[in-house]
């Protein structure tokens, strides 16, 4: 759900019916989910195993300022100015458009770098081309607890279809499911999370000149890709 939260889709938003978007809509509505994606812990951990995700995390705005001149003189230096040209129109390209549009906007104060969003055209060029089953990050275990049951060794499987069944509806209902469809469910409960949660949030350090190059390197042959490239 981070994943959904951080670039704004579902893992597979294009192959996604319209009824399945709208269950994965509900879902990141759970007051569990909201928590994870908006706690600065949960969000370190899930980023310290997955460094690929820090360009959808928005830089404070002089640092953006500070950023952007360093690309801004590099883009000069070595007469890049190609990587501001237009791909070349494909499926694949406009399936790339369509993620980067849904990038949730960052708050006034915080903003996303041009090589951050160059970044970002990068993750989704890579995640587009990866096999179906391959996921985009390391599953990261954000409370690192367990529940366990010890059984029987005769149990039959509907007593174990019970006792998971059991679970799941303590476990849901009590950190998951206080989301009535008729109130919000913020009125009684409050926010899942603490209200200052960005001052606290992990930022992105300042990329390095050649860390800059490699970016645009890599923009530079992505834009050059030919119409028939492989999709």
């Amino acid at each position: 759900m981070i994943h959904s939260y951080l670039t704004g889709s579902a893992l597979y938003h294009q192959m996604m019916t319209t009824s399945e978007q709208y269950q994965h809509y509900i879902m990141r509505e759970m007051r569990l989910y909201e928590h994870s994606a908006h706690c600065p812990v949960a969000l370190q951990l899930f980023l310290d195993r997955n460094p690929s995700y820090w360009c959808f995390i928005p830089m404070l705005e002089d640092e953006t300022h500070r950023e952007d001149d360093l690309y801004a003189r590099i883009i000069g230096a070595t007469r890049s100015e190609i990587i501001l040209m237009l791909a070349v129109d494909t499926e694949h390209q406009r399936k790339i458009v369509d993620l980067l549009c849904h990038v949730p906007l960052s708050a006034t104060r915080s903003k996303f770098s041009c090589v951050q969003k160059h970044e970002q055209r990068l993750f989704f060029d890579r995640f587009l081309t990866s096999l179906v089953d391959e996921l985009p990050y390391i599953e990261t275990d954000l409370y690192q607890m367990k529940i366990i049951a010890v059984l029987p060794t005769d149990e039959s499987i509907i007593l174990r279809y019970l006792i998971e069944t059991l679970f799941i509806i303590h476990c849901e209902t009590k950190l998951n499911m206080i989301c009535p469809t008729d109130i919000n469910p913020k009125r009684p409960y409050g926010l899942p999370y603490d209200p200052q949660w960005k001052s606290q949030m992990p930022r992105p350090t300042l990329r390095s000149t050649e860390f800059i190059l490699s970016i645009i390197e890599k923009i530079k042959e992505l834009n050059r890709r030919p119409a028939n490239y492989p999709e």
